[in-house]
């Protein structure tokens, strides 16, 4: 039979200072109580152990105060939003009530601190967008930046199209933006740009065109 000898590898554990506040504290309560009760080995540290279980009191009573206030500041919130969302359920109520008392007498209105509601009037289509310039290019990207127009109604948004030479425009992007950076673009032919403002109301005409070989 043979005996065989077995070897354990141990890893000293390193130990690092604790980031969480948990563990800070666990931390500090058993240095304290190692202190405290090995006063023969660890004859003269730097702070005294009474100074440090004194830190360790205050420092506990901190904690548990933050977390009452934070308790209390808690039941504050859920009452002020209980008691704001009833403030203004009663506001609504009251506004209405004023507005058909009143039957669009402005003065009355204004005495609470109202007006009238104002009709909504219709969007109208943007005006063409212009001035549609490539501000850069290079190898399969272009960017372009254009102007809204002073015209018709404000645009939500733009539509930037494409064509080859012969083909049909193709819409390649949307954006809230006036300028657009178009990248994986088809090289090695002439393309064409173009873009177009739009909003609740419809579309506006085609801007100018540009052109560029990629």
């Amino acid at each position: 039979m043979f005996n065989v000898n077995r070897i354990v590898e141990r890893k000293e554990k390193i130990m690092k200072f604790p980031v969480k506040e948990a563990e800070v504290m666990l931390l500090a309560e058993k240095m304290a109580t190692g202190f405290a009760t090995n006063t023969t080995f660890f004859a003269a540290p730097p702070v005294p152990v009474e100074d440090f279980k004194g830190a360790l009191t205050n420092c506990t009573l901190s904690i548990n105060n933050v977390v009452a206030a934070r308790a209390i500041y808690d039941k504050a919130v859920v009452s002020k939003k209980l008691d704001y969302d009833k403030l203004i359920d009663i506001m609504k109520k009251e506004l209405r009530y004023a507005e058909n008392t009143a039957t669009g007498d402005e003065a009355m209105l204004a005495a609470i601190g109202w007006s009238k509601k104002r009709t909504a009037t219709p969007s109208s289509m943007p005006g063409a967008c212009y001035d549609l310039n490539i501000e850069d290019e290079g190898q399969g990207w272009i960017s372009l930046s254009w102007k809204k127009s002073d015209q018709g109604g404000k645009p939500s948004a733009y539509t930037v199209e494409r064509r080859v030479k012969g083909g049909d425009w193709e819409e390649i992007a949307s954006i809230t933006e006036k300028k657009k950076d178009l990248v994986a673009q088809p090289q090695g032919m002439l393309l064409y740009y173009r873009v177009i403002g739009f909003n609740k109301a419809g579309r506006s005409a085609p801007s100018n065109t540009v052109d560029a070989t990629l």
